[in-house]
């Protein structure tokens, strides 16, 4: 692991020129009960395209961004935050829309789902969440690219420093929730505890975390709160990723004095892109617009690398080792794994009421490249 951003080169993008549009599918829920989470990284998705363009971010189901000399289409599809409709929605994207690349989706699931119709297809796909395989692990495909942080980058921003600090990790007994846990114990060497996902009741496990230097609660879903609340009398204790800004003082009340993981612009973060995501929203941007924000900035600069060329061998050439600037600073792909190496900020709650933290430090975690079988050649042979 690497602390510190790496500075982006300086050197002049070239002018995107393409001989015909390009059109871009977005897969994400809209009306369901992940809603919150489809429209923000929907929306970090045009504006991501609008900065590239020198337009206002659109949020109609199609769009259109003139970038250069390259007219880029983009057509928002509802997957309802299930699985089914998300493989439907991907599969007409691509076979009556004629999409040349797909970003989503809502769910781990879901986004596993999308990942197997683009690869059969053949087209490129930025997928802003993890599989419950690991896209940049045994979930791998040459076409999907993880444009979010990874489960073992998590791990390593909260505790990979912490050398000789016993650590306990609680997480949930899900695919997802097993391979986060798994992280943990395996980068933090963290003894693991995991709990159903139906559980409500977490005294007798928070207990059981307390004799440790460092307890993270891994947790997703609303039992979150109640998971918090039974840890607020931990001495040291992590949360892991951050929920969106919204959900803070709805489920992280009583997380005064807890950490937390962020891969989103800092409120003083000054780059163009993040100054561009904070002039277009009446809130504070959080991982969710970030991660859309990556993926049309990370495809706008592989283009540029293609001369317009959507398809995807010459795509996937360029994405491969691509760098730009997001909203959360330096971004680049990892040739070997498809792993967004990124900045995430690990920090101390002070007031979740009023959205208020001290920020710890900064790091750009590398973890290990994971790939199995014949696919580990791939973590010697490239970078």
């Amino acid at each position: 692991m690497t602390s510190a951003s790496s500075p982006t080169s300086t050197t002049a993008a070239p002018r995107l020129d393409c001989a015909e549009s390009i059109t871009v599918g977005v897969i994400t829920d809209l009306s369901g009960g992940l809603q919150l989470f489809g429209e923000r990284t929907s929306y970090g998705v045009s504006a991501g395209l609008a900065h590239a363009s020198d337009q206002v971010p659109d949020v109609a189901d199609e769009q259109m961004y003139r970038i250069d000399d390259c007219d880029v289409q983009v057509i928002v599809a509802d997957d309802q935050s299930s699985d089914q409709q998300a493989e439907a929605a991907a599969t007409e994207l691509i076979e009556e829309s004629g999409v040349d690349v797909l970003i989503g989706a809502s769910s781990p699931s879901s986004t596993a789902a999308v990942q197997q119709v683009a690869a059969t297809a053949g087209i490129v796909f930025l997928a802003v969440l993890d599989t419950p395989a690991g896209i940049t692990g045994a979930g791998f495909h040459p076409t999907t690219f993880l444009v979010a942080e990874s489960v073992d980058q998590e791990a390593a921003a909260v505790c990979g420093d912490f050398g000789d600090t016993e650590v306990a990790a609680l997480a949930m007994d899900y695919p997802l929730g097993r391979r986060r846990g798994a992280a943990y114990a395996d980068i933090c060497d963290a003894a693991l505890t995991l709990l159903p996902s139906a559980t409500g009741e977490f005294a007798e496990a928070v207990v059981s975390l307390g004799d440790a230097d460092l307890a993270v609660l891994a947790w997703e879903g609303t039992a979150l709160r109640s998971l918090v609340a039974a840890g607020s009398d931990l001495e040291a204790v992590s949360l892991g990723m951050l929920p969106p800004t919204d959900l803070v003082p709805v489920f992280l009340a009583d997380a005064a004095g807890m950490q937390g993981a962020l891969a989103q612009p800092l409120p003083s973060a000054a780059n163009p892109a993040a100054v561009f995501l904070r002039e277009h929203t009446d809130r504070s941007p959080d991982a969710l617009d970030a991660r859309g924000m990556n993926a049309a900035l990370l495809l706008v600069a592989a283009l540029q690398r293609t001369g317009g060329d959507a398809g995807a061998e010459a795509l996937v050439a360029a994405l491969e080792g691509v760098q730009t600037e997001g909203p959360n600073g330096d971004l680049e792909i990892r040739v070997s794994d498809h792993m967004l190496i990124q900045d995430i900020h690990v920090i101390e709650m002070v007031d979740p009421a009023e959205l208020s933290f001290d920020l710890q430090r900064t790091v750009r975690p590398e973890p290990p490249c994971r790939l199995p079988g014949e696919l580990v050649a791939r973590c010697t042979s490239s970078g």
